[in-house]
Parts: structure tokens; sequence; C-alpha cells
């Protein structure tokens, strides 16, 4: 059963840039988007493409990026105060109204911008919604918990089978999907660098620096950047601010008024018990954060904000190689395919693995060298088609074997990206979407 969906998705973080120095202004919405589709990073990317081709009406929606989305509600008529709060379920609420979605489906993080409430209040003004579902994969941030954070949806996509037991846990219909790679819009990336730019060990993306969900990801990246020839792309914050918000939140939740005994009930709770706690319905997100700071606490972390204050950008460290993110998608793939061996390391969240960047280095024939080796054989096989590390000491032994067996290596490189482009491709993705929405429907 064919259907018409509308996908949520959010912009990147240098969407304003690429906006900029591609005259995209002067465009219509739909050119805009396009131009987002076929020439700029995911998303939106090919999704609605591949979508498309299995007979369904679809399109997308970047509801963050106001210099498109001003566009669509000129031209459309629609008026939106951008200044006030409620401004983004406004916008959408205009586009269901405009395209009649028999599927609303948001992407990853935009589902931590709707509510609970909100959804339902979508479901009630629009008959024409059958299903509200959507992929996740990221670490949980602003609610407190799956249940709270995923009410009112009809089933959720996860990002990696581990997180099927989270839901599942909610009460939460889901289903394992998995990222992918767009093999159609890297299809475009004939390297603009040139073949005779030819990069022997590289990462491109955040370095986690100032970000706690990738405190191992910095630490890594600083070992492996002291002892081998790694070059990184990335573009890393300015802490100031951020740091001191953090003392001051932190400040907050230690003064908190919590009832002594609940307190002292915290504390004397185990480790399993204090999660339980913490993915409970009734739990708000005041004391789902005291949670927070007291398992790092009984691990000997520093609490959220405190891990950076005395570390340095990866690239002040290291500025001769270290540069600035690639905008343009054909720069971005066509750098990714012109490395040896890609880089990769994922969030310190345990069931984060198969992020974007395993599809992507596989995808465009560079050897990927990655953490988390027993969770990755549910998409690749270890050491024949990607080399995988539990360790910063292991991925430099892995590293520099690799760049001393060339032959090897490009063995695996060339084995990795056949499975990629057999099992891992966004059309292989929207096939699996499209078969249990149909079932849904």
């Amino acid at each position: 059963m064919n259907y018409r969906i509308l996908r949520v998705c959010g912009a990147l973080s240098f969407s304003q840039e690429y906006y900029e120095i591609g005259g995209l202004g002067a465009l219509c919405y739909e050119e805009q988007r396009n131009k987002f589709q076929t020439q700029n990073h995911p998303p939106p990317g090919s999704w609605s493409t591949c979508m498309l081709e299995l007979g369904n009406e679809s399109a997308d929606v970047m509801i963050d990026f106001l210099p498109i989305q001003k566009q669509w509600c000129k031209e459309n008529n629609v008026s939106i105060d951008f200044a006030k709060k409620e401004w983004m379920m406004k916008l959408l609420s205009a586009h269901i109204q405009v395209y009649q979605p028999d599927v609303l489906f948001f992407q990853a993080g935009c589902f931590a911008w709707f509510s609970s409430d909100e959804r339902h209040e979508l479901r009630a003004a629009f008959p024409c919604l059958k299903i509200i579902t959507g992929q996740w994969g990221d670490e949980l941030a602003g609610k407190s918990s799956y249940a709270k954070a995923f009410g009112n949806v009809d089933m959720v996509f996860t990002g990696t089978p581990a997180y099927q037991t989270k839901f599942e846990q909610a009460g939460i219909e889901n289903c394992a999907l998995g990222n992918c790679f767009d093999h159609i819009l890297a299809a475009h990336a004939l390297s603009p660098l040139g073949t005779q730019n030819i990069f022997d060990l590289t990462f491109i993306g955040y370095t986690g620096f100032g970000c706690d969900q990738h405190r191992q990801r910095y630490v890594d990246l600083v070992e492996i950047m002291q002892q081998t020839n790694l070059e990184i792309w990335t573009d890393e914050p300015d802490l100031k601010k951020t740091l001191s918000k953090h003392r001051s939140s932190l400040s907050s939740i230690v003064k908190w008024p919590i009832k002594t005994s609940l307190n002292l009930a915290l504390r004397l709770m185990t480790d399993d018990q204090l999660e339980r706690v913490r993915e409970a319905s009734w739990i708000n997100w005041k004391l789902a954060k005291y949670v927070d700071a007291n398992v790092m606490t009984r691990k000997g972390e520093p609490v959220r904000g405190q891990f950076y204050i005395d570390r340095n950008k990866i690239s002040e460290m290291f500025p001769e190689r270290c540069h600035r993110p690639l905008i343009l998608g054909t720069e971005y793939y066509g750098l990714i395919g012109n490395s040896r061996i890609s880089l990769n390391r994922h969030r310190d969240e345990k069931e984060d693995y198969g992020n974007l960047r395993v599809f992507e280095a596989t995808g465009m024939g560079s050897c990927l060298v990655t953490d988390r080796g027993r969770e990755m054989k549910d998409y690749f096989v270890a050491d024949k088609e990607i080399v995988t590390y539990e360790s910063s000491e292991e991925a430099i032994e892995k590293i520099q074997y690799l760049q001393d067996h060339e032959e090897e290596r490009t063995a695996i490189a060339e084995a990795g990206k056949n499975r990629t482009l057999a099992d891992h491709t966004v059309a292989n993705r929207c096939q699996m979407i499209h078969e249990v929405v149909s079932k849904l429907i």
C-alpha cells in the first residue's frame, strides 16, 4: 500500500554558510530544497527520492532552518511569528495542512523538538495523519524518560538493535533500522580535491571537545593525533559561556530542595536501581539530572559541564593538521573517497554504534577503523570489511599496520564498500521503512 509521507528533519550546523555561498536566497522554495537534497550533506539527502521510487509521495521539511522556511511561508501565504516560542509547532502544522500526509516521520533529534502533547494535538487537528513515526539513534536529552519523550507515536525505527530495549521498556513499539549511506548524493562527489590529493588517515566531524556525550572520543583523538599522522576536519566551539552555564546549572541541581529521605534513597540505590528510576515514566527532568550527577560521581567521573574545564581544543594543540569543515557535500564525500583510512569514534553511550560516518567511509571505498568492534557485527565482518578497536592503543597499532600493508588495507576497503552498497544504502533503509509502514497504515 502506498501513502503520502512528510519527513521532518533538521539542518546541519553549517547550513547557513552553504545557503549563502550557494546563493540560494534568490531561488524559490522547491529549488532551495532541491539544492540541499543534491549538493549538501544529508539531511535531507535522497530519502524522499527513494520513497518516490517505491511509489510513495514524499517531501522533506528542514523545520529548523529559517531562511528556507521563511521562503516557504511567503510562497504559501502562511504567517508565522518566528519570535514566539510556539513558532515551530505552528510551522509544522502549516506544512501538514498544505501537504496532507498520511504519515508524519520525525528524523532523529527532531523528535525532541515536539512533545507528546504536541503530537497529540497534531493527530487531533489533522485526521489525514494515520501514523506518526520516525527514526531515533541519539542520546536522550531534554526529556526525563523515553516514555515521556516518545509519547503519542505509533512506532519508532531505532538507530541500532541496542536501542530496542529502551523503547520496549517504555512500552513503545519499535523496529531496528540503522543508519545508512546516501549512495545517490555521494554519486555527485566526483572529487573536486583531485586524485593527486590522497590523504593517508582522516577524521571528519566533531572532535567531542566540550560535549559530555563524546568524552572518550576527545581523549582517543588526542592520543591518536600524538602518535599518527591523522588529519582532522572539524569546528570546535568556544566553551567560555557554555562552561559557565553548566556550572550554574549544576549548582541549581545541588541546591534543588529535594526531601532528605528521597536524597538518601538515591544514594543507597544500586546502579541498576538508579537506571530504572532514570527511565521511570513518573520522573521529572530536574530529578533526572540529579540522578545523572549521582551516577557520574559514583563512577569517579566529572559531572556534566566539568570534564572540559582544563582541556584545550584539538585544533589548538595540532593546528597544522586540523582544518575547517567542508561545506559542500561534493567536497565532503570527495575527501572521504580520497582517504586511505577513515577513523571513527562513536558517542560514549553504549547503544550508539553504526553512526553515519561508518557507512559514508565504507560506501566511498575508504578503509574504516572504528570502535565498538563487538557491536559492529550487526553490520560488518570485522577485519574483513572494516577494522575495529577497543582502545586508542589498539587503534594506533592497527592504523600503523594498515599503513605498512597496502594490499590488506585495499582488500578491506573494497569489501567494506561492497557490503555497504549491497546492504546499507538509503534505498535499503527506505525499503525497510516502506514494508513496515505499509502494514501499519
